[in-house]
């Protein structure tokens, strides 16, 4: 099994590793905590990002003002 940390799927899923940790607080996301750390597994984000997602909602972080 391979993992991932908040910082690296945040990368993947192009959000903010804080959206991470709300996502994985509000059950959206599963993951295990090792120590400080957050461990998701690979194919849990993988999963994640093939969920469609409402209308308008765009990949990246927004910008100032949007």
């Amino acid at each position: 099994m391979e993992y991932m940390t908040t910082v690296q799927a945040s990368t993947y899923l192009g959000i903010s590793p804080t959206r991470i940790a709300k996502l994985i607080r509000d059950g959206r996301l599963k993951a295990e905590k090792a120590g400080n750390t957050w461990l998701i597994l690979k194919t849990d984000v993988e999963e994640f990002s093939r969920v469609p997602r409402p209308e308008g909602w765009k990949k990246g972080k927004p910008r100032k003002g949007e």
